[in-house]
């Protein structure tokens, strides 16, 4: 992404609606699937280090980020040892083995998909986990995507069949905000009719519609404590590496 993509994360990570409410489903899906205490997990992708204090209570976190003003922003709030790397060739560690590796809207940044997710098989212990989120619905790709750099939405097959390829086995794979989509589908429509410079959505929204954004957005985490969302603007999956 451009310099500029990395100020305006910092600016909303703490706030902005979608970033706190994705904080929310993060921490729901790994309650659900982190299985031993005080794991070593890895962030790839870390950006300005928006997850990384979410992530500490989950185990023994380590973080790795491209790009060189996102890891000066992280260690501003976080204590945790961050390395310059990308996928699929230059990942740092690579004498250490973890258990858990996550991958947060970072995948589809990343042109070769399939060789990415079969380096993160290497770098897993036997049986060790990995959870990202993508977005979804690859009809909707448009000026939305191309703005924050992105190289392709995923669908649920496309998804699984990576990663089969690259010898995990899915644990979990799951729909996320659900809620906003009709709203998100409008907004994708003004994209397409409407010459504008930005992308509708980039910037953050008044105070009182961010709040209720937020409140649509992480109500979600009850709904899916009792029932499977049908779609969404994003996937959860959680998969095991296989051995």
């Amino acid at each position: 992404m451009e310099l500029s993509s990395y100020k305006k994360m910092c600016e909303q990570q703490e706030n902005h609606w979608w970033f706190k409410g994705r904080r929310k489903i993060i921490e729901f899906f790994l309650k659900k699937h982190s299985f031993k205490k005080q794991p070593e997990l890895l962030e790839i992708g870390c950006g300005p280090g928006g997850n990384l204090e979410l992530l500490k209570k989950f185990g023994n976190v380590f973080a790795v980020e491209m790009n060189s003003y996102a890891i000066n922003e992280a260690k501003k709030h976080s204590d945790i040892l961050i390395e310059r790397g990308s996928l699929p060739d230059d990942l740092p560690f690579p004498d250490k083995p973890f258990d858990i590796i996550c991958l947060f809207d970072v995948l589809e940044h990343v042109e070769q998909d399939k060789q990415a997710l079969q380096v993160i098989n290497t770098r897993l212990r036997a049986g060790g986990q990995l959870m990202i989120t993508v977005p979804a619905l690859p009809f909707i790709y448009g000026k939305h995507d191309t703005a924050l750099h992105h190289y392709r939405r995923y669908d649920k097959q496309q998804l699984i069949k990576l990663l089969e390829q690259a010898d995990f086995t899915i644990q979990e794979l799951s729909y996320f905000n659900t809620l906003l989509l009709p709203l998100a589908m409008f907004a994708r429509l003004l994209d397409k009719t409407l010459k504008r410079a930005d992308s509708t959505g980039l910037n953050s929204p008044p105070a009182l519609i961010n709040k209720m954004f937020f409140k649509i957005f992480s109500f979600e985490v009850f709904l899916m404590k009792y029932l499977k969302l049908p779609l969404g603007l994003s996937m959860f999956c959680a998969a095991k590496k296989n051995g």
